[in-house]
């Protein structure tokens, strides 16, 4: 099957006319479906899309989108064999939707991410061994050192063993991981 772009009006025009036949599918990640989304949008994350994903959907129109448009056109082959009789992706993704003036549904809560609270401890902890280790004792140096050797250790692993632990915090806890349908309407 062959996947249409579409602008943002003519997707918005297909939500409000075809509002039972549609099903829209944001492909981001859980972090950033939760800072904002288009209402109605269902999560299914790029990493579990699979071509057999929505075999079983009652609607026959698929609109796919993400940030920018560029996740989804990577995605062009797998979203075309989705299942929907008719499959279309939102050029230019949120930003574009965004810009053209179509609600959004913005997170409330204003605690940052874990990637930008991830920062936050290890700037803190570069600036407070950096501070002693003026003021008390040099020695205080080497945990600026260990910070630094597992700010290493995560871009050369790709795992970063602080943004794991700041995730299991209380106020870092999905209500969801993925597949999640919202009921609220465009």
């Amino acid at each position: 099957m062959r996947v249409k772009e579409i602008t943002p009006q003519e997707a918005f025009q297909i939500l409000q006319s075809q509002k039972n036949n549609v099903k829209l599918i944001d492909i981001r990640e859980c972090v950033e479906y939760e800072e904002e989304r288009i209402p109605g949008a269902c999560l299914v994350p790029m990493k579990s899309l699979a071509e057999d994903e929505f075999k079983n959907v009652k609607e026959r129109i698929g609109i796919f989108y993400c940030r920018s448009g560029r996740r989804t056109d990577l995605l062009k082959a797998t979203i075309s064999n989705t299942g929907f009789e008719k499959v279309y992706i939102l050029k230019g993704g949120l930003n574009a939707w965004k810009k053209a003036g179509f609600p959004v549904l913005k997170k409330q809560n204003k605690i940052p991410n874990v990637l930008r609270q991830t920062f936050i401890v290890i700037g803190l902890a570069l600036l407070i061994f950096s501070l002693l280790s003026l003021k008390i004792s040099p020695d205080f140096i080497i945990g600026a050192a260990v910070v630094g050797c597992g700010l290493i250790f995560a871009g050369v692993s790709g795992s970063c063993l602080l943004a794991m632990l700041i995730n299991k915090l209380p106020w870092n806890k999905h209500p969801y991981k993925y597949k999640i349908c919202e009921n609220e309407g465009v």
